[in-house]
């Protein structure tokens, strides 16, 4: 008799565990969908406005954000993702404040870059992820970031490099699901 208990309360043990599981991949999926900012990424907000300060940048800060939700959600060292930028290998930096700062100097590059060139906002997040090459590319095409020309840019590159692909082709739309509702 004690034998069947026990077996019942495996099977409510197990039901409740799955169902926490399914909850928690929904939650994740909602955070994408929504662009809901999960909280591994709003703890870096303070530092993220610092570094923006520095370069008299702070309006950009909920872009930031959205960009470091976008490459890590948080769950990295390498927050930003921000070593190949440095030209380093891909997650080569281990602390999440020199990522912050070198991701923050790279988006100031592309900022200043989309100001000397007269391209748009997409284009500089887009940059983010391709490249500050990518700026120059949509100067000579128009001025303005679209999903075609992304998706041009990805294909030159990748039999350039002899890949596969190259890059995320909707970085922006991405970063954009999390960037409309971040308050400043």
């Amino acid at each position: 008799m004690e034998q069947k208990s026990g077996k019942g309360w495996l099977k409510k043990a197990l039901i409740l565990l799955s169902s926490i599981l399914g909850a928690i991949a929904l939650f994740s999926v909602l955070f994408f969908y929504l662009g809901t900012i999960p909280l591994a990424v709003q703890v870096w907000e303070p530092l993220v406005k610092e570094e923006l300060k520095k370069y008299d940048l702070e309006e950009y800060t909920p872009v930031v954000l959205a960009i470091l939700a976008q490459e890590s959600g948080g769950r990295n060292l390498d927050v930003m993702q921000s070593s190949e930028s440095i030209e380093l290998p891909p997650n080569t930096i281990k602390s999440p404040v020199r990522s912050i700062k070198t991701g923050v100097d790279y988006f100031q590059q592309s900022i200043e870059r989309m100001e000397q060139t007269d391209v748009d906002l997409d284009t500089a997040i887009q940059s983010y992820n391709y490249g500050l090459g990518y700026i120059d590319y949509i100067k000579e095409n128009g001025g303005k970031h679209t999903s075609e020309l992304a998706e041009q840019f990805s294909k030159d590159w990748a039999e350039k490099m002899d890949w596969s692909s190259y890059g995320d082709i909707e970085y922006v739309y991405r970063v954009n699901q999390y960037r409309k509702n971040i308050t400043k």
